[in-house]
């Protein structure tokens, strides 16, 4: 079955955005001011899919913000982000990345291809791309019953995607013998930590990172009229073709948000190390960043110095991430600010993980809960999280005037904020504030 433009909006979740559902109880994903839509953008064999949140009451050019999802998620991971900067007057646009079309480019699915389960779901959904898309991306959606088949789980084909990857990871003869949660606790150490094993490294960044960079490098162009990336030699802008001139971008003004693996990709299109070939990638169009637990440790330290841009990290004091960001804030050549919250952990912020739905499965694994953490404070999270990243971006791009500090002033007055710093972290306080990392930093 081909994805059609309304099958695209209903697996991703976007069609709970344009209908106004309330998502969560206490607060709307989308405000009755923003409009949302989806975008298509052809290039070579490239099909990106690009959420775009915007307030339609704002005119003139307007400041970008790309937005960035977590592994495995949808443009809506960051939906009421997305919202709460477009209610501003900001134009948020957040592609969906193809992190499982960029693992089966590896031929990791070619042990199972020729199974009965594989050909069902083929048969059944058109791909295992949209599959895994169906099964991994949404919040639990508002359907009639006959059109709920997202409730219709293969897990074992899902459970073969992530362990062909720990295969891969195999090849490489020091890790040869290890078991699953070996892998596990690899990747874990990698992302948390500082990669030493170039290899693990490149077979990350591989799967991971190289397609969602170049997403936003393609992004930047063909709504900007540019041609960085060379695919747009025309200098087509979407959004003219798409709203008539009524979102207009100021290029000079574009930032960033990112979560989980998208803190990530942000970091690396700051100029934080491409891993796929150990060379610099860095897209001088992209000013600040706001960025929740971002794998640090996927980056290369050596290049934070160079890194001039001003970088917000959010994170919770539950995971495992806020490591990475203890050892690189301190490295940053520009202005690097950190709150970190309290009973917080890493699936907190996504609002996939935190919908009902998706939440419900995730409560059901011990071991995702142990390591992630739950969703208890994500409603008290995300309004203090919404406000940080408009004040940040408002300062950046002098939108609003007003004392550097009030950032931090504003997070340390917020009862759920534990730590907050726009200093370099030291390390001797930082373990002194969080004794369970003492050792680790």
């Amino acid at each position: 079955m081909k994805l059609t433009r309304r099958n695209f909006l209903a697996i991703t979740g976007l069609a709970a955005l344009t209908s106004g559902c309330p998502k969560f109880p206490g607060f709307p994903i989308r405000d009755p001011n923003v409009k949302t839509d989806v975008l298509e953008i052809d290039y070579r064999n490239r099909k990106m899919k690009v959420g775009i949140w915007y307030n339609p009451d704002f005119s003139g050019e307007r400041p970008l913000i790309v937005s960035s999802h977590g592994f495995g998620a949808s443009t809506i991971d960051l939906g009421t982000a997305n919202n709460s900067l477009a209610n501003k007057g900001y134009v948020i646009l957040a592609p969906d990345h193809e992190d499982v079309s960029r693992l089966m480019s590896l031929n990791l699915l070619k042990s199972y291809s020729g199974s009965q389960e594989f050909q069902e779901v083929v048969g059944q959904f058109g791909s295992i791309d949209n599959y895994v898309r169906t099964l991994v991306f949404p919040p639990y959606l508002n359907l009639k019953a006959e059109e709920k088949i997202i409730t219709e789980i293969n897990f074992d084909v899902l459970t073969n995607l992530l362990f062909n990857t720990f295969n891969q990871i195999r090849t490489i003869p020091e890790y040869r013998d290890y078991q699953t949660m070996d892998m596990i606790d690899l990747i874990n150490s990698n992302f948390v930590a500082d990669v030493d094993d170039v290899r693990v490294s490149d077979i990350f960044g591989e799967a991971f990172h190289d397609s969602r960079i170049k997403d936003f490098s393609n992004l930047i162009d063909y709504s900007t009229e540019d041609n960085r990336m060379g695919n747009n030699p025309n200098h087509r802008n979407v959004l003219d073709e798409e709203f008539k001139g009524a979102v207009k971008i100021d290029a000079s003004k574009i930032g960033g948000i990112g979560y989980s693996l998208g803190g990530g990709t942000m970091l690396e299109i700051l100029g934080a190390g491409d891993p796929c070939n150990g060379k610099i990638y860095h897209d001088p169009r992209i000013g600040p960043i706001a960025i929740l637990g971002p794998p640090c440790g996927m980056n290369h330290k050596e290049n934070f110095p160079e890194i001039k841009n001003s970088v917000l990290f959010l994170d919770g004091d539950s995971d495992h991430f806020i490591k990475g960001i203890a050892r690189r804030q301190p490295l940053l050549g520009g202005i690097g600010e950190v709150v970190i919250y309290e009973n917080t952990g890493h699936i907190t912020f996504s609002d996939t993980s935190c919908s009902d739905f998706i939440y419900s499965i995730i409560q059901m694994i011990p071991q995702v809960i142990e390591e992630g953490g739950n969703c208890d404070s994500h409603e008290l999270v995300v309004p203090s999280r919404d406000e940080l990243f408009g004040m940040f971006f408002d300062r950046e791009f002098g939108l609003k005037s007003g004392k550097q500090t009030a950032l931090i002033d504003y997070a340390l007055a917020t009862p759920i904020v534990r730590y907050a710093t726009s200093d370099p972290i030291i390390k001797e306080e930082f373990e002194a504030e969080f004794p369970e990392y003492s050792g680790q930093i």
